[in-house]
C-alpha cells in the first residue's frame, strides 16, 4: 500500500508541476579556430515548461550537411558547488530536422528571419519572440539543479569533419505549481 501512495504521489508531482526553465549563463565557446557560426542571445526569460529569448544568429560561411550536435549535460546543485555528469546526447541529422516543415522546432525556427535551412548560408538570422518548448522533458527529473551544457555542432563527413558551433549555456530548472493545470 504504502509503494502504491508513493507511486501516486510521485505522478501528481510530476504533472501537477510545471518546470521554470531559467537560462543563466549563454556563451558562444572561446575555441582556437573561427567559428562558422555563432548564436547571440539578448534577452533570455523564464516562462513554464519554455525559454523564450531573442537574438540572432551568425553564420559566416555556408555550411554543408551533414550536421550533427552534440550536447555534454552536467547536473549540478543550485550553489555550484557539487556537479556530475550526466549525460552526452548525439543528435545526427540536424538538416533533415531543420528542412522538414513539421519537425519538433519546426514552431522555433519560424521565429527566424530569414528561415534557417540547410544548407546554412552565410548571414544573420534574427530571433525575435521565439519560444523553446521544454515540455517533451517535463516527465523526467532535471529540476532542482543547474544544468550547465557544452553544445557542439560539427559538419562534413569523415576526415572532412570540422566544428562549426560551440556554445555554454546554464539554465537553472525549478519546480512551479500551476493552479490553472489540470492531471
Amino acid at each position: 500500500m504504502k509503494f502504491y501512495l508513493f507511486v501516486s504521489l510521485l505522478i501528481v508531482e510530476t504533472f501537477a508541476a510545471s518546470r521554470l526553465y531559467e537560462m543563466q549563463k549563454f556563451d558562444n565557446c572561446q575555441v582556437s579556430h573561427a567559428i562558422q557560426m555563432r548564436l547571440f542571445v539578448n534577452n533570455g526569460s523564464a516562462v513554464p515548461d519554455k525559454i523564450a529569448f531573442g537574438g540572432y544568429l551568425e553564420v559566416t560561411e555556408k555550411i554543408l550537411g551533414p550536421i550533427e550536435f552534440t550536447l555534454d549535460s552536467n547536473r549540478c546543485d543550485f550553489a555550484m558547488k557539487k556537479c556530475e555528469k550526466f549525460s552526452i546526447m548525439k543528435i545526427p541529422g540536424v538538416c533533415d530536422i531543420i528542412n522538414s516543415k513539421n519537425g519538433i522546432i519546426e514552431d522555433l525556427l519560424k521565429t527566424f528571419e530569414p528561415r534557417i535551412q540547410c544548407p546554412i548560408m552565410p548571414g544573420n538570422y534574427t530571433a525575435k519572440d521565439s519560444v523553446l518548448d521544454l515540455t517533451v522533458v517535463s516527465g523526467f527529473p532535471t529540476n532542482g539543479f543547474v544544468w550547465v551544457e557544452t553544445i557542439k555542432g560539427v559538419s562534413g563527413d569523415g576526415k572532412n569533419r570540422k566544428l562549426v558551433f560551440c556554445a555554454n549555456v546554464e539554465a537553472k530548472i525549478t519546480s512551479v505549481r500551476d493552479k490553472k493545470r489540470k492531471n
